[in-house]
């Protein structure tokens, strides 16, 4: 006994949708009016003072699979409140790391490096990783007034990354001293992947002199290369960064 509803067409993909709801499920009526109770306190709570701010994010990006070596985010982000409980913001973060030694392509500085290390703790594994990422990230707002601010927030949007590889073929190190004595390494392993991102985090900032705003953004980045909208909830995998950034910016 489900009763179709007119169908949805979704323009971003170019498909039509039928929904279905069951109106004699009690099951589904009770989680409907829960979550209209949820949503009602805060869509009662009336019009915001200001409900345009701009701002920029500066922070630590972590890459799970990359020693934290010249990594860093920055990011610039312009947010619409139509609630008070309720904003979403259109953004473009730019994240790296790299632990390439900034001498790598000085083949003479290089061979010294590598031939000065020790087999006890040598280094002939480097990576570097560039993402940009755009999105939108709507807000769900706990505390709201006229100097803190906190909320939730859930990104996704689309991400290009590039990243670089580099390892060693072979090498042998004295018997005695440990000392490397000949190496030999692997052509390095470059590529480029695009795909959907999601990006659970949250946000807390301050509002002092003339709307002036600081605070911090901490969010956790997943990327699936190559996903579509019907692989957005399979298994995140490479490149996945923890994203620690302070925020500044100003309500317009």
């Amino acid at each position: 006994n489900q009763i179709p509803l007119p169908y949805i067409n979704l323009i971003i993909y170019g498909r039509a949708f039928y929904p279905y709801y069951p109106l004699t499920s009690m099951k589904s009526k009770f989680k409907f009016l829960l979550f209209i109770g949820f949503l009602a306190p805060s869509l009662l709570q009336g019009q915001p003072e200001n409900k345009h701010m701009v701002y920029l994010t500066s922070g630590k990006a972590y890459y799970i699979f990359d020693q934290p070596i010249r990594n860093f985010s920055i990011g610039v982000a312009y947010q619409y409140r139509p609630f008070k409980a309720f904003s979403f913001d259109g953004f473009y973060l730019y994240s790296q790391s790299n632990s390439f030694p900034s001498f790598f392509d000085d083949k003479a500085k290089l061979h010294d490096f590598i031939l000065g290390q020790n087999i006890s703790n040598f280094t002939l594994f480097w990576s570097e990783v560039y993402t940009h990422s755009v999105g939108l990230r709507p807000h769900y707002s706990i505390i709201n007034n006229n100097r803190w601010h906190l909320s939730i927030n859930f990104a996704f949007g689309i991400a290009l990354s590039k990243s670089s590889i580099q390892g060693y073929d072979r090498f042998s190190w004295h018997p005695v001293s440990g000392q490397i004595i000949d190496y030999e390494l692997d052509e390095p392993d470059k590529g480029s992947i695009s795909g959907l991102f999601v990006s659970p985090g949250l946000q807390l900032h301050f509002t002092f002199y003339r709307n002036f705003i600081i605070g911090i953004d901490p969010n956790l980045h997943y990327f699936k290369p190559g996903a579509d909208y019907d692989t957005l909830n399979s298994i995140p995998s490479w490149p996945e960064f923890i994203n620690l950034s302070i925020m500044i910016g100003k309500k317009l």
